[in-house]
């Protein structure tokens, strides 16, 4: 099978596409050259079946493939998080959130906000991709979380949130440190020290250049005004 990622082919010899087809829809691509082939080992597929928490050969194969995927994007100057990612005039704001702190909540807020106004770029795993014009985008990808909310799209950040629950909706900009440690805790840390000296690399060059912020907010409509009137 061969989908593309941000602009990057990958081929996943060992993935069975008729399995996974649907999963992948608009990313799979056919009788095209490819930036890199993943393949998976056999240690690979058993740390697999221990993460998916399953014995399904191809599950466990197609996850071993995934975290090689993520691995490799270091490779291509992008990375993946663990962030939900909406898009409003043409601008894509980036959300991270520990499990169950109510993430998906945050963008059903701003989807009621800017009704008929924005896309979804991806609901659960966003990858990023440092372009040659020196910005960042916020690109989509298959991995979306149980809602489905994705697009295969790639659109410039204007900036990361780290959500937090908090009684009253506010928002303040991390310094280049804090940010740094915030995004580093919110992506993969890949196994190889050469890709883990470039996620280095890459987490002090987006703390440098692109705003981070931590926002407490609540359930109240209210919390997607606060977080926008920081962020935009």
């Amino acid at each position: 099978m061969i989908i593309e990622l941000a602009n990057i082919t990958f081929n996943l010899p060992d993935v069975d596409r008729f399995v996974v087809r649907g999963k992948y829809g608009d990313y799979i691509r056919e009788g095209v050259e490819t930036d890199v082939d993943i393949k998976v080992t056999s240690d690979e597929i058993d740390r697999a079946r221990i993460e998916a928490e399953s014995n399904d050969k191809e599950v466990c194969i197609e996850t071993a493939a995934i975290r090689k995927i993520y691995e490799t994007l270091l490779d291509f100057d992008a990375f993946v998080m663990h962030a939900a990612s909406i898009s409003v005039d043409g601008k894509t704001y980036a959300f991270s959130a520990a499990s169950g702190t109510g993430k998906s909540t945050h963008m059903n807020l701003w989807k009621q906000k800017f009704e008929g106004k924005y896309q979804v770029v991806n609901g659960d795993r966003t990858i990023f991709r440092r372009d040659g014009e020196g910005r960042l985008l916020a690109c989509g990808s298959p991995w979306c979380g149980k809602e489905l909310w994705e697009s295969n799209v790639m659109v410039p950040l204007q900036g990361f949130c780290f959500i937090e629950r908090g009684p009253v909706n506010k928002a303040r900009k991390l310094d280049v440190e804090e940010a740094y440690y915030k995004l580093m805790n919110g992506t993969l840390i890949p196994g190889n020290p050469e890709r883990l000296v470039k996620l280095m690399e890459m987490m002090s060059w987006v703390s440098q250049n692109v705003p981070v912020f931590v926002a407490e907010v609540n359930m109240d409509p209210e919390a997607a005004d606060v977080v926008y009137e920081a962020m935009k």
